[in-house]
């Protein structure tokens, strides 16, 4: 703003003056505009936006809002955006919509999309339909495996429980057991050895070796103690091994 001061005439007041306000061109606000409360900066009212220095309004189209700061718009729900206007999505029959895709809408469950319509998945027996896009649009039931478009029951061996997984045999052992071809037989455990965390093999205890299928107590020389593991030894300090030895350092 630029202020422009006269002195008043005689009779008026000793030293007083008179202020006139004028705006200044530079800091003009333009129609449907309003001041920002810093600088000369400007911005547009709601339900327009700006073009150069100018604010011109917002053209809203049928079946359209503006958007949360006014600046633009956006279709209603069933709307789907297309050059300057809002059209309705053709939802098919067992589809409903669906803002996050891009056609605007998917199929419900146990239906995929094949062109603009949704097909029904053929579940096969002891299977059930699945939200997946990709893939056949079903799994099989817990106790059975895919096979081609059918679901076979799955033969659990003795000692042995199903679990659900695409590919393997479709069971596991029982924990002290191995599988050997389609069976699970025991694991034979020596003494002084103990069942490995996943229950298929054994370890031998502290202070014993495996040879070959028993668990052989540790042979120390002098000057040697179990290693970390618990079925090795090492020589002590101030020893260095040679063979089966353990001499001095000099």
């Amino acid at each position: 703003m630029k202020y422009l001061s006269f002195m008043r005439g005689a009779g008026s007041g000793s030293g007083a003056f008179l202020l006139c306000v004028i705006g200044s061109a530079q800091g003009a606000v333009p129609a449907n505009a309003h001041p920002l409360p810093y600088g000369d900066n400007w911005e547009c009212d709601r339900g327009y936006h700006q073009h150069e220095k100018s604010c011109l309004a917002v053209v809203v189209p049928e079946h359209a809002f503006l958007s949360a700061y006014g600046r633009s718009w956006e279709c209603e729900r069933g709307f789907l955006k297309e050059n300057e206007n809002c059209v309705a999505i053709n939802v098919p029959a067992n589809g409903y919509l669906d803002k996050g895709a891009f056609q605007g809408w998917s199929c419900e469950v146990g239906f995929r999309k094949q062109d603009d319509q949704c097909a029904a998945v053929l579940v096969p027996t002891n299977a059930y339909p699945t939200y997946e896009t990709h893939g056949k649009g079903w799994k099989c039931e817990r106790g059975f495996r895919e096979k081609g478009d059918a679901c076979l029951e799955v033969k659990v061996p003795a000692n042995a429980y199903p679990v659900y997984e695409l590919y393997g045999n479709g069971w596991s052992c029982l924990r002290g057991f191995k599988q050997d071809d389609d069976q699970c037989v025991a694991v034979n455990t020596p003494a002084h050895a103990f069942l490995t965390e996943e229950g298929d093999g054994w370890e031998c205890a502290r202070g014993y070796r495996a040879d070959r299928d028993v668990c052989a107590p540790l042979k120390l020389p002098p000057h040697a103690h179990i290693d970390n593991s618990g079925n090795g030894w090492e020589c002590d300090n101030g020893y260095s091994q040679k063979g089966d030895r353990c001499n001095q350092n000099w």
